[in-house]
């Protein structure tokens, strides 16, 4: 059964055919409701393993739709949605609308910090 595998939640009215691929290399698109997407891409499990290739595979998705668009990530990582119950966008249009303005104009940092513990 293919269900669909979810980058995160964008605003955008057109459907949309990303010219990047997913998770096991499958193509990315959008299911659209009013001005949201979830940008998702189809596979055949129900959860993804968190090995490296596959979170590789997320993170370069996310990255290359971070360059177009304000990215809601989707909160359930891994979960694979099935197709015929795909409404999250109309049951939580406001909050989902909502955070997206709170995340425009944003940018994702990564601060690591090495020490030497004195003995």
């Amino acid at each position: 059964m293919t269900r669909k595998y979810v980058y995160g939640i964008i605003e955008e009215q057109e459907i949309k055919n990303f010219d990047f691929f997913g998770i096991e290399g499958a193509p990315i698109y959008t299911i659209n409701c009013r001005q949201l997407a979830a940008v998702v891409s189809d596979v055949d499990i129900t959860e993804i393993d968190p090995t490296r290739r596959n979170v590789l595979a997320h993170t370069i998705a996310q990255d290359s739709i971070l360059k177009r668009y304000t990215l809601c990530p989707w909160i359930r990582h891994g979960r694979c949605q099935r197709n015929g119950r795909f409404n999250l966008l109309e049951k939580n249009h406001v909050g989902l609308t909502a955070e997206l303005r709170r995340l425009a104009g944003k940018i994702e940092a990564e601060l690591k910090v090495f020490w030497t513990i004195m003995p």
